[in-house]
């Protein structure tokens, strides 16, 4: 089915699958409490909150089987895992609770792919130890120690395989994001009218305008820019627009991505020079070495200062085009559907040229994070504070772009399974040479 089986040595991912993970079973009214002296009282909930004070308690801890959702860079080093419950389907999704027959089957669990749900599917499979068909329930997350969860290894039954992990992590980027997601709207006016020099398009909010006795500004709750856009836009011109606008978007993308690979060229130049006129300092034994050293580690520290700078910047602007990119993609694809005119010849070729900027992203993605990797290895170095803090912020503007390209792949796969989903088999099989 859709799943791998890893050896026992390799690292914790996300997508593992664990059996005998303790969950902690809390009581809905009371805490079980034990005082130093060893007896056991029942304190309620509202007092414990009111005090304040640590208390030494019984809980029940049970084991359950659960899934990994913490990400593979965050789960070699972070402190904790984060996991989510697995349960019987029928246990998870109640409206499965009768299911029998295939057919009525198919709707239940293909539904996710249209509707955010609280769940994630998990197929029988007897190798993985699931008689039955399995949930994993995203409102139901546990918390285990990576150091622990380590230990039971020999527990992990197997992960999904590349092709679910896929969906897995765009199922919980779904699920905790909640597309679409208007940033803006906590702005006040002031600010709000800041963010438009960059952002034209974000329509303000009731509160962010300022209403008179003779008007008003009304929005309806349910109205996203793209949805709010399509209504301004229609027929050939409109999706000629989309177009053009996703695919200035792309070619941004191609550009930023390929380009920021030649900062971190010339960077690493620059610290190698460094690195070797410091070794050699070293070996001189000279008098004044110290110093020396102590100021190529300030220019090393200046130089990844600078460096952290630009790529700050950098993902500010990834984090515009993004956005740019999945507004004309999202209301290109509704529009195009809703679009009985629509040419399936162009829309096949916009979708080869999603397939190849998906390719170019998941590459880039594995570039970046190698890169992110080694970066925070000078930590582990006996180096100067100065340059442990500039390598500090590196590697958090790293582990922000890594985010961001993270969130592309996530949109890409979305893009070419809503084309998929909305013209299947009506589109020619190549597009416009």
């Amino acid at each position: 089915m859709i799943y791998d089986f890893p050896e026992t040595s390799s690292p914790i991912g996300q997508g593992d699958i664990f059996f005998g993970v303790p969950i902690l079973d809390l009581t809905d009214e009371e805490l079980p409490t034990v005082d130093d002296e060893g007896n056991a009282q029942a304190l309620p909930w509202e007092t414990f909150a009111s005090t304040g004070k640590d208390v030494s308690t019984i809980v029940t801890v049970r084991p359950t089987i659960a899934i990994v959702g913490t990400q593979e860079c965050d789960a070699l080093r972070a402190p904790n895992i984060t996991l989510f419950e697995v349960r019987p389907f029928r246990d998870v999704e109640r409206k499965s609770k009768d299911t029998k027959k295939p057919s009525s089957w198919v709707p239940i669990l293909t539904q996710h792919a249209r509707i955010n749900q609280k769940w994630f599917y998990l197929p029988a499979d007897e190798r993985i130890g699931f008689s039955e068909k399995m949930g994993a329930d995203f409102l139901t997350p546990i918390r285990i120690p990576r150091l622990t969860l380590e230990r039971l290894l020999d527990f992990r039954k197997g992960r999904l395989n590349e092709v679910a992990k896929q969906h897995f992590r765009e199922r919980l980027s779904e699920f905790f994001r909640r597309y679409a997601y208007d940033e803006w709207y906590p702005l006040t006016r002031e600010e709000l009218a800041e963010y438009q020099k960059a952002h034209p398009n974000a329509t303000p909010f009731p509160w962010q305008q300022e209403v008179t006795a003779t008007s008003a500004v009304t929005l309806p709750v349910n109205q996203t820019p793209v949805l709010s856009e399509l209504n301004q836009k229609g027929g050939a011109e409109g999706l000629l627009d989309y177009v053009r606008d996703g695919e200035a978007a792309m070619d941004e993308l191609h550009a930023i991505l390929g380009n920021f690979k030649e900062e971190i060229v010339l960077l690493n130049k620059r610290l190698d020079k460094n690195s070797i006129e410091a070794e050699k300092m070293i070996k001189s034994g000279r008098a004044d070495a110290a110093s020396r050293l102590n100021t190529l580690s300030m220019r090393a520290a200046g130089d990844i200062h600078a460096f952290s700078e630009k790529l700050e910047g950098f993902n500010r602007k990834l984090v515009n085009v993004i956005s740019d990119l999945t507004k004309n993609v999202l209301a290109y694809i509704e529009s195009a559907s809703a679009e009985p005119a629509t040419d399936l010849v162009e829309l096949a070729d916009f979708k080869k040229q999603f397939e190849i900027l998906s390719q170019e992203v998941t590459r880039t993605g594995e570039f970046y994070r190698s890169v992110r990797d080694s970066a925070g290895n000078i930590d582990k170095q006996n180096t100067p504070v100065a340059l442990k803090r500039a390598s500090h912020r590196q590697v958090v503007a790293y582990h922000n772009l890594v985010l961001n390209v993270e969130e592309l792949e996530s949109f890409c796969l979305k893009t070419l399974f809503l084309i998929g989903e909305r013209f299947g088999g009506r589109l020619p099989s190549e597009g416009v040479e």
